[in-house]
């Protein structure tokens, strides 16, 4: 097994105050319907897709999370 893992820091203020600090983790593995490599590859080419693909999904919560939790 292959994986690809992301983790980013979000820190958001508005007019000076904090109004969002997490941190966001994402694991994608190549027996993961998020993975998008073939299953029969390289290991070097594997690594590359999951990675990718951890942080596809990783900006992917990030920006559900700020639409659901952000002031508009």
């Amino acid at each position: 097994t292959v994986a690809g893992i992301s983790s980013i820091n979000v820190e958001v203020e508005q007019n000076g105050t904090s109004v969002l600090s997490k941190t966001f983790e994402r694991v994608v593995t190549d027996d993961d319907p998020q993975y998008t490599g073939s299953q029969v590859t390289t290991i070097e080419q594997a690594m590359v897709t999951s990675m990718a693909d951890s942080l596809r999904e990783l900006l992917r919560d990030v920006l559900e999370h700020l639409d659901r939790n952000l002031p508009h």
